[in-house]
């Protein structure tokens, strides 16, 4: 992985967070002025194919595909007032009358605060990083809660707002530490396994399917090597 571009291709709002579904599609989390929501897919190519409006009280942040179950969730975040509550929710994709319609369910009894990464094991076991309480939320396949690891602090095991969160090919949990400046690596099941690397102030996480961490901060990406 060199990070050379392949292509580009135009969103009709700002895309917030990319997952690739079955038959690689690219499934794009879109956000626009006020309460404007959107789930688009497109082809590999970037083609339109279908464009889901989820518009509300709400903001939609990330999407993670369950490649096996083709199941998709949504991390967004209701406000009210100055408090926010973040939530996991299933996204379903459906038709009426010929229109795509966006179908939300919530799952897990856990809310978080202000959630801005989820990502998918191959187990089909689901992270979520729960940026302003400082951990990262773990839910089954059924979207039952699990457990959540992680607490303020600068120590081992510790993080300080985490915003990205990934899962390399052995089931490692990839935790982007915002704010410690720190890229850390637990267990599937929490335990914390090693700080990775230090990297100033690092928003986002994805493992590349060679092995290459990839971390993204304020227009700059770094390519890690396998680890």
């Amino acid at each position: 992985m060199k990070g050379v571009k392949l292509r580009w291709f135009p969103t009709a709002m700002q895309p917030c967070g990319i997952a690739t579904g079955n038959n690689n599609s690219l499934w794009v989390v879109l956000q626009g002025g006020g309460s404007l929501n959107a789930v688009a897919q497109y082809s590999k190519k970037g083609h339109v194919i279908a464009t889901y409006k989820c518009n509300g009280r709400f903001r939609i942040y990330d999407i993670a595909v369950d490649r096996i179950s083709d199941k998709i969730v949504l991390t967004i975040t209701r406000r009210s007032g100055k408090t926010s509550q973040a939530e996991a929710v299933w996204f379903r994709p459906a038709y009426t009358n010929g229109k795509p319609i966006c179908n939300l369910s919530r799952f897990g009894t856990i809310e978080g605060s202000y959630a801005r990464s989820v990502t998918v094991d191959r187990k089909g076991n689901i992270f979520i990083a729960d940026r302003y309480n400082h951990r990262v939320l773990k839910y089954d396949k059924n979207g039952v809660y699990v457990s959540s690891f992680g607490s303020q602090g600068l120590g081992s095991g510790s993080l300080h707002r985490p915003r990205g969160v990934s899962v390399d090919g052995w089931g490692r949990v990839i935790v982007a530490d915002t704010v410690n400046h720190r890229v850390e690596m637990f267990t599937a099941e929490g335990d914390h396994v090693c700080t990775v690397a230090y990297i100033k102030t690092p928003l986002h996480v994805a493992v590349g399917g060679d092995g290459h961490l990839v971390v993204y901060k304020n227009a700059l990406v770094t390519i890690l090597p396998q680890n």
